[in-house]
């Protein structure tokens, strides 16, 4: 008798943690897109939001092509362009699996001091092109975004040149 109830508190316990796992795995999921401008979130602009989680103004996830690792595969859940470039745009290294990556900062100033002007970040950003026309990195996710995204990013990475 004792023994049941301790395989009850046992399988109890497992379905809670089950439970506390799925509702973690959720959040992390949706969070970004629950957090949005449509219910007062903390983004300042549509620039901001795409940045930081690879969503639109809608919430739903900006499509991109590239490499399974742009992807969602280890994109961080399907991020933007925040998961590699750090939440500031400076870039850095990134530890994988086999290896590392080194990720360039891409806060405005810096791009412009490499020859970008606009059109060559818009470039970047959708057709992942650097400022000569040469591909990007296979790892540089192509961004399916409208004018409109692709202006409102860089209007955010001019914004994070001056912090």
């Amino acid at each position: 008798m004792k023994d049941r109830w301790l395989l009850v508190l046992a399988l109890a316990l497992l379905g809670i943690g089950a439970a506390g796992l799925a509702f973690v795995y959720t959040a992390n999921a949706w969070g970004p897109a629950l957090r949005g401008p449509r219910d007062g979130g903390p983004y300042a602009s549509l620039g901001e939001r795409i940045y930081l989680t690879g969503r639109d103004a809608s919430g739903d996830a900006i499509p991109r092509s590239g490499l399974p690792v742009s992807e969602d595969f280890l994109m961080m859940g399907g991020g933007g362009c925040a998961s590699c470039h750090g939440p500031d745009g400076r870039g850095g290294t990134i530890g994988m699996m086999q290896g590392s990556v080194t990720t360039p900062d891409i806060r405005y100033d810096a791009l412009e001091n490499e020859g970008f002007d606009e059109e060559a970040i818009a470039e970047a950003i959708v057709d992942g092109r650097d400022e000569g026309g040469e591909q990007l990195d296979a790892l540089m996710p192509r961004w399916k975004m409208s004018d409109t995204e692709v202006s409102a990013v860089i209007e955010y990475l001019k914004e994070l040149s001056d912090r």
